[in-house]
């Protein structure tokens, strides 16, 4: 059968979905990795779908605060979010996937909405 790797951003609205889609490819026999942070590991496994963790600065925790402090008196707030949350955690999460598929092989990636990790692989080779 073949292995899915699910990837998605490390907050509730994105994760709960993809975790459904994740569960329901493995109840139909699919092998499943979940990829997103540590604060949702117990969450995926007792789903009992293999997690991966993301790394770096993609490894956050969303109830903590986006970090803007100072920045935030500066710069738009939902500006600072999408750049913190979304677009500075790019290379992290497509390295993370890198090193899943370096010991996993991967038939499928499966990405939410706002995981752009996925995008540097369209750059490279297949």
């Amino acid at each position: 059968m073949s292995h899915i790797l699910v990837c998605a951003v490390p907050n509730p609205g994105h994760v709960g979905p993809m975790l459904t889609v994740a569960t329901h490819l493995k109840e139909i026999g699919y092998e499943v990795t979940f990829n997103t942070s540590q604060y949702f590991r117990e969450h995926v496994e007792s789903a009992g779908i293999h997690f991966a963790s993301m790394i770096g600065k993609a490894n956050y925790d969303y109830r903590r605060g986006d970090g803007s402090g100072e920045a935030g008196k500066f710069v738009d707030p939902k500006l600072h979010l999408v750049q913190t949350r979304f677009a500075d955690t790019i290379p992290d999460q497509y390295e993370a996937i890198r090193r899943i598929q370096s010991h996993t092989p991967i038939d499928l990636i499966l990405v939410d909405t706002m995981f752009f990790g996925i995008y540097p692989m369209l750059l490279g080779p297949r």
